[in-house]
């Protein structure tokens, strides 16, 4: 196996005890207790990734695949210390807490390390601890604003999982491969749906999805939210958006674009009769729908906007930002599930002039951020930027001219 170049930093002492009372995990969690977390203040943040982080960044999934990436993390110092670092920055930005700040640095460089070690002493297996150490820093890159970071780490993460799929599983590891190659693909996905963010993906074909059975891709994922059919679609239309508009003429190219609108919108379910009662929670089935909706919705912007350049006002482009809004609105205020939506409801808030419009769609991402999710924070803070503007540039023009680069994950 090619070894894959990580960044190369300087690991930091994590000095620093948390001052408050550390809960106990779990004892599915704790058997066996890892030798790493020797500290309170490592098991606190591995308590706290399991009982907050995680069921933030997969609202949907079902606990067993949160379980298991914990299990996996107290048996590989890598992936420990990965999951650490996402959680130390999680409630760095609950508890506005420069110290977890620093440590959050601490945690990364030694999961660098360990990475780099564990590669370098098995030149001939990738393990599923690994691949899941590069996935989690890319995650933890997104979340943080490092897009250079996150490239280096996607890249890499795209090499690991690729001779992971090669390699022989049984049932219950073949079924975790599955959710990394989602996991993998959908952080691919939001890079080439981020502006100028290109896919580290050349053949639109993602490891291992494509052997999954018909009907389970075409149903909306509890990973992601929406169905895995519709991922190459979205990463094709992010790179004909990024493209010389005068490559379009080709009536091959614009065959193929007439083709991705229609087989887009087929993935849009509209609202049935009864289907939202007024009840609290909405069911799993539904919030899915709604996030199937809102992400074949923005898809259809994002040709429409970037791809036929169509202006603002443009009716289809109109009813493409009420159709994901519609779908936001069709799940609760509070509802987590709204984090999976950072891309959708960006997109609409970018594309929209329409004041109300403006003012749910930063309520709903207000909300989000004050969950601790940075993402959302730094999203938020170049989406009024933009509005406060007001440029006639694109959102993806005036991103670029004031250098604010980030991915919508």
């Amino acid at each position: 196996m090619k070894f894959v170049p990580w960044a190369n930093t300087t690991s930091k002492t994590i000095k620093h005890p948390i001052q408050s009372t550390v809960s106990s995990l779990p004892k599915q969690i704790i058997q066996p207790l890892s030798c790493h977390l020797v500290d309170d203040e490592s098991r606190f943040y591995i308590h706290h990734f399991s009982t907050q982080t995680s069921i933030l960044l997969f609202p949907l999934a079902p606990p067993s695949f949160r379980e298991r990436l914990v299990s996996s993390a107290l048996r590989a110092p890598s992936l420990l210390y990965a999951l650490l670092a996402a959680s130390c920055s999680h409630h760095a930005r609950l508890a506005c807490n420069s110290t977890s700040q620093k440590n959050t640095l601490g945690y990364t460089n030694i999961a660098l390390t360990a990475l780099q070690n564990a590669l370098a002493s098995q030149a001939d297996k990738v393990e599923l601890s690994e691949v899941a150490s590069a996935i989690v820093l890319c995650t933890n890159d997104a979340c943080n604003g490092n897009p250079s970071s996150f490239y280096t780490h996607l890249s890499g993460a795209k090499h690991l999982l690729q001779s992971l799929v090669e390699q022989e599983h049984t049932g219950n590891e073949y079924s975790f491969v599955q959710w990394l190659a989602k996991w993998f693909a959908t952080l691919d996905v939001c890079a080439s749906a981020s502006g100028s963010y290109r896919s580290v993906i050349t053949n639109d074909s993602y490891p291992l999805l494509e052997t999954l059975p018909r009907p389970r891709l075409a149903q909306p994922d509890d990973l992601c939210g929406y169905s895995l059919e519709l991922m190459p679609l979205i990463s094709r239309i992010g790179q004909l958006a990024n493209q010389d508009p005068s490559l379009w003429s080709s009536p091959v190219i614009l065959d193929e674009i007439s083709q991705l609108e229609a087989y887009t919108g087929m993935f849009y379910e509209p609202d049935k009769p009864g289907s939202l009662a007024d009840t609290d929670p909405i069911t799993r089935e539904e919030k899915m729908r709604n996030t199937n909706n809102a992400f074949a919705s923005s898809s259809l912007l994002h040709l429409y906007r970037r791809v036929y350049q169509f202006p603002k006002d443009h009716h289809m482009v109109r009813t493409a930002i009420q159709n994901i809004l519609r779908a936001v609105e069709n799940l609760t205020a509070s509802s987590t599930t709204i984090v999976l939506l950072l891309w959708p409801i960006f997109s609409a808030g970018c594309e929209t002039d329409n004041a109300e419009e403006r003012r749910s769609i930063n309520m709903r991402m207000q909300h989000m951020e004050s969950l601790g999710l940075g993402n959302f924070k730094q999203a938020r803070a170049a989406m009024n930027s933009y509005w406060s503007s007001g440029t006639h540039l694109t959102w993806v023009q005036y991103l670029e001219n004031h250098g604010s680069v980030f991915v919508l994950f």
